[in-house]
């Protein structure tokens, strides 16, 4: 004889209703930007900034431009990670508001010679032209326009670049670091290179956050 067997319904279990394709692809894209944010943020904490600072940044930022943040170059992490990069190329905005706040926090800090000075010189802009092609010329492939951002502030049109080379030490790094391929960030600011000092950090893959902080900010 067969037996007769009904489905009774836990109230411990739940039964979701299908979900409809544009449900489905709303859940799919948030999903993909908080992967996204916790990998920028994984990154930002692996080259020697503070949790809590990069949080307060990436908050601040609206999610549907997460994805314009990074530039992966389409090869993965440990590709990338084993040729000495990093695993991301993060957007330089917010690498610019980061170092901003480790340079307001150091006892070291630069300060802008003329913190006042809106209308930028035509010799600073020619100037920065000028050390571009020598950066360009001294590093060859180990340099990299990683962006500009034009930008308006104060009725005034600005400009910011930032750079990434290549250095290389005279001699092989000791462990921890596993790579002797390291990296230095330069972001310019207004007024650079005749008013105003550059943002710079210094990163390795292979070399612990705490120690590329405090590179960076003795430089």
């Amino acid at each position: 004889a067969k037996l007769s067997i009904k489905a009774i319904p836990h109230q411990s279990l739940s039964i979701l209703p299908k979900l409809t394709e544009s449900q489905y692809d709303k859940e799919r894209k948030d999903a993909l930007l908080q992967w996204k944010k916790q990998e920028i943020s994984t990154e930002l904490i692996r080259m020697g900034f503070h949790s809590k600072e990069v949080l307060e940044v990436l908050n601040g930022i609206h999610e549907e431009d997460l994805g314009q943040m990074v530039n992966d170059n389409g090869s993965s992490a440990s590709e990338r990670e084993g040729n000495g990069y990093d695993s991301l190329i993060v957007n330089g905005e917010i690498l610019q508001t980061l170092m901003l706040r480790v340079e307001s926090e150091s006892a070291e800090k630069d300060q802008n010679l003329k913190d006042g000075l809106d209308e930028e010189l035509e010799e600073a802009i020619i100037e920065r032209d000028q050390e571009k092609e020598v950066l360009e010329a001294i590093y060859s492939e180990g340099f990299q326009l990683v962006d500009e951002v034009a930008y308006i502030e104060n009725n005034y049109n600005k400009t910011h670049h930032h750079y990434r080379i290549i250095v290389l030490p005279t001699n092989p790094l000791a462990p921890p670091a596993r790579n002797d391929k390291c990296h230095i960030n330069i972001i310019t600011r207004h007024g650079y290179p005749l008013t105003s000092s550059p943002l710079l950090w210094f990163t390795n893959p292979t070399l612990p956050p705490s120690l590329l902080r405090r590179i960076s900010q003795k430089l």
